[in-house]
């Protein structure tokens, strides 16, 4: 993905993160608020962002380039804690047949994965930098995974929200 960013500046840590923290867990690393920040294009630091964006900042368009690009880094770091409790190792394979489809590019069932539990297909849709070719040979669990990299899975993570800001006029 390229760098686009600028000036950044740390996200204020979320309710999730603070818990995590006053009871012994690992917390949300700042380098990934940098990493969120420096992935972010242009278009959605701008009025061509959906007015959804409104219902989780009234300001948004008002603030400023930095602010806007740490509301995003905030943005991703409540949908982290939300998706995987801040672990970037988390792993889900769902057993629900509502939800248990087949991932079209490992052809295994679908697992969701890393902080934003993703999936090997979002790869193909979205042009992420997973590669299952590699992480087919390591075990499910296994931190050294592609798709487990933080910076991969925040990275595609950006690239489904500009995606998805750009196909529609809404957000949500």
């Amino acid at each position: 993905m390229a760098a686009y960013a600028q000036a950044t500046k740390p996200a204020p840590p979320t309710p999730i993160d603070e818990q995590k923290v006053e009871v012994g867990g690992v917390p949300w690393n700042p380098q990934w608020d940098q990493i969120i920040e420096k992935a972010l294009p242009p278009e959605i630091l701008s009025s061509q962002v959906p007015q959804d964006v409104r219902r989780f900042c009234p300001r948004f368009y008002e603030m400023g380039e930095t602010d806007k690009r740490a509301f995003w880094a905030y943005f991703f770091q409540a949908l982290a804690g939300a998706e995987a409790g801040l672990n970037p190792h988390t792993s889900v394979r769902h057993a629900e047949p509502a939800v248990a489809k087949r991932d079209e590019v490992s052809g295994m069932a679908m697992r969701s994965e890393g902080l934003l539990q993703l999936a090997y297909a979002d790869q193909k849709r979205y042009g992420c930098d997973f590669n299952w070719q590699v992480d087919r040979a390591l075990k499910a669990n296994d931190p050294t995974k592609t798709i487990l990299q933080p910076k991969n899975n925040l990275e595609c993570g950006v690239k489904i929200l500009v995606t998805r800001s750009s196909s529609s006029t809404k957000l949500c």
